[in-house]
């Protein structure tokens, strides 16, 4: 073969190598760029309350997803690393359907351990992963960037309806003081159904100047039962409702069971003396000390009464403090997002002493002052604990344990040796008689 052919055959060759390996890439473009087509976009990532939530606790999480060509049904998971920066993955409870054209949600619960970490999204669909998204948790909202946690010595207040003035309370904070953030939601949608999920919330307020808000809870009572599951595990609820009474606290109404007694009435209240008392303010709600501002009347009130605007023998409770199993009710009866409540000078010191943050800064402050060195004392911190009277749970006087103990040494003791010598004159007897008093004592002191 001469070396002109040679050379035309070598140049068929490499011709047809680089055709075909056009032609291959060109398909497995096409292929990617048809899959691409088909799967869901992750489009959309809100984690917490309005993007607040605490480092180390359970939090809401809520995934949008898009259809495109196909229509898949799966379960999206969200890895996240815990304190030890340990990924951990969490899978959505239910499965979701995604049309082509579709949004879809789908909302879990995550615990965010660290900050400067990232947050990853997968949708899988039988049983592999169809698409999937990575999240950076920096400072704020933006292209593949979320809020990061707060920490955990840190106070967040989720306040759901009207304004309550909580930005002029955090304004007059000292620099002590916990750092507080307040989340804001606007509907019923977005209380939760599952009580876990508020664990890094440690205080909530309810205003109720909206009563069309609170509707929708009496459709859907799991998310009533997720707060009254919060508080009584150890949350702190706050409930404002003044002119809205009749509708909301009322035998059937969505927090009638929500408030530290039985709501009987709305009345009137003209006079603004026992608010300024109670804390202490040198600037009257009015000119006049007059009002005409609308109240509920409570009455079998149990709890603390903090505020009490009756007259001789007529009780009008305004502020009570309650324990509610292990957690904290507060109810306040005035709508301080109305005039002239919204308006007075004094407003933020008013809620300031209702929701008992005074003596939690001077607490902080004592524990940063001594180095921890106050309230230390596991036994004392116990004692103080149970000083409060809580819903559902006595506190038996160390006398009675002790009585208790003594009689139970007695029995099984002294007592069961008589009773086999004297009654039953058979010794050996004391292997059927002492198990039997064991079980028979276990088990009253577990009924009784």
């Amino acid at each position: 073969m001469t070396p002109a052919a040679t050379m035309h055959n070598l140049m068929n060759v490499i011709r047809s190598t680089f055709l075909l390996a056009a032609a291959s890439w060109l398909l497995v473009t096409t292929s990617g760029f048809a899959q691409t087509l088909d799967e869901p976009d992750i489009v959309g990532i809100r984690v917490g309350f309005n993007g607040v939530y605490k480092l180390g606790c359970w939090t809401p999480v809520e995934v949008e997803l898009v259809g495109n060509a196909t229509p898949f049904t799966g379960q999206v998971t969200v890895t996240v690393s815990d304190s030890d920066g340990v990924p951990t993955t969490v899978v959505s409870p239910r499965p979701i359907g995604i049309e082509p054209g579709q949004s879809a949600k789908a909302r879990l619960f995550v615990r965010v351990g660290q900050l400067n970490s990232t947050l990853q999204v997968r949708f899988v669909a039988q049983g592999k992963v169809i698409t999937e998204k990575s999240y950076y948790l920096g400072l704020e909202y933006g292209s593949g960037t979320i809020p990061g946690g707060r920490l955990a010595t840190d106070r967040i207040v989720l306040q759901f309806g009207p304004d309550l003035g909580m930005g002029d309370l955090i304004e007059k904070q000292e620099s002590y003081e916990p750092t507080t953030h307040v989340a804001k939601i606007d509907q019923a949608a977005d209380l939760l159904v599952s009580w876990y999920g508020y664990e890094g919330i440690d205080t909530i307020l309810l205003n109720t100047s909206q009563p069309e808000l609170y509707r929708p809870l009496l459709q859907n009572p799991l998310r009533l039962n997720a707060l009254k599951e919060w508080v009584l595990q150890g949350g702190r609820l706050v409930v404002f409702c003044g002119a809205e009474g009749n509708e909301l606290l009322s035998t059937g109404g969505p927090l009638a069971e929500l408030i530290p007694g039985q709501y009987t009435e709305t009345i009137t209240l003209r006079q603004s003396r026992s608010l300024e008392v109670f804390c202490g303010a040198g600037q009257p709600v009015t000119p006049s000390r007059r009002l005409a501002a609308a109240v509920p009347r409570l009455t079998e009130v149990h709890g603390r009464v903090l505020v009490d605007a009756g007259s001789g023998d007529t009780s009008l409770p305004l502020v009570i403090r309650s324990r509610f199993g292990l957690g904290e009710l507060l109810f306040i009866g005035l709508d301080f997002d109305r005039p002239p409540l919204r308006d007075w000078a004094a407003r933020a010191s008013f809620l300031k002493k209702a929701l008992h943050w005074e003596n939690d800064a001077i607490r902080t402050q004592a524990e940063s002052a001594y180095g921890n060195e106050i309230g230390t004392d596991l036994i004392s911190q116990l004692r103080s604990a149970l000083d409060e009277k809580f819903v559902g749970v006595e506190s038996v006087s160390f006398g009675l344990v002790t009585l208790l103990v003594v009689a139970y040494i007695l029995l099984i003791g002294p007592g069961d040796y008589f009773f086999v010598k004297r009654i039953l004159k058979r010794m050996e007897l004391t292997w059927v008689t002492f198990p039997l008093m064991v079980l028979g004592v276990s088990g009253a002191a577990y009924w009784f």
